[in-house]
This record gives structure tokens, C-alpha cells and sequence, in this order.
């Protein structure tokens, strides 16, 4: 019982350096086959093992490249979605103090840039009384 608290406690105090060496075998794993079979063709294993290499570096260097172009096109759209607020909808009742309340479903603002979308909620001085 003891040893296997120490071994825990072991694992636990070195968990930042077990990923590193978990990822390392998962790829040794993998790609030992590919290795086998060039090797197996006339390859020197030094030789296939650096073609491996070269190609998985390779081809994840490139999917990253694709990948991060689009993604930075998408996070640029998406914070300039969010300064801009293309369209801000907001119900809400207004009542005017009269024989039935004014019902407001839908304003839009276009262009929130420049205008405070909800400043009428802050106005205190209006002969009638607006609900969120």
C-alpha cells in the first residue's frame, strides 16, 4: 500500500514530463510500421525514420498554416461583429400613462457605432415609464 501512495506521489510530483514522453510513444507506435515498411524496401532506418519525420512535420506545419488562416479570418470577423454590434434588438414596454399601454416589439439599430442603443432606458425626465 505504501509503494503504491509512493508511486502516485512519484507520477503526480513529474505529470508535467509524462506528456511529452505519452506522446512520444503514441508516435513511435504509429509510425514504426511506416518505418518497417521502407526499411523493409531498402531504406536505411536512419534514412526512413528522418523521411517520417519530414513528412508528418511536414503535413502538420501545412494543415496549421491552412487551418490558422482561416481561423484568424474567422476571429477577426467575429471581434469585429462584436465592436460593431451590426443589429441590436431589444423588446420592450412603454407605458405612456394614457388608456392602454404602447407596445414597442422591435427596434433596430443599424449602426450601433455611433448611437446608444438603450439611452432612452437611462432618460428619468419623460412623461412615461419604460419596463425592460
Amino acid at each position: 500500500m505504501l509503494v503504491a501512495v509512493a508511486v502516485l506521489w512519484v507520477i503526480y510530483q513529474i505529470r508535467g514530463v509524462l506528456a511529452p514522453f505519452g506522446l512520444a510513444f503514441v508516435l513511435a507506435y504509429v509510425l514504426a510500421p511506416v518505418v518497417d515498411r521502407m526499411e523493409g524496401r531498402g531504406l536505411e532506418r536512419t534514412w526512413s525514420i528522418l523521411l517520417v519525420f519530414v513528412m508528418v512535420f511536414s503535413g502538420l506545419g501545412f494543415g496549421a498554416f491552412k487551418v490558422g488562416g482561416k481561423l484568424t479570418g474567422e476571429m477577426v470577423e467575429l471581434s469585429d461583429g462584436f465592436m460593431r454590434r451590426e443589429k441590436i434588438d431589444k423588446s420592450f414596454v412603454i407605458k405612456n400613462n394614457r388608456e392602454s399601454p404602447l407596445v414597442v416589439e422591435n427596434i433596430a439599430w443599424e449602426d450601433a457605432s455611433e448611437t446608444k442603443p438603450f439611452a432612452l432606458l437611462n432618460i428619468k425626465d419623460l412623461p412615461f415609464e419604460i419596463e425592460s
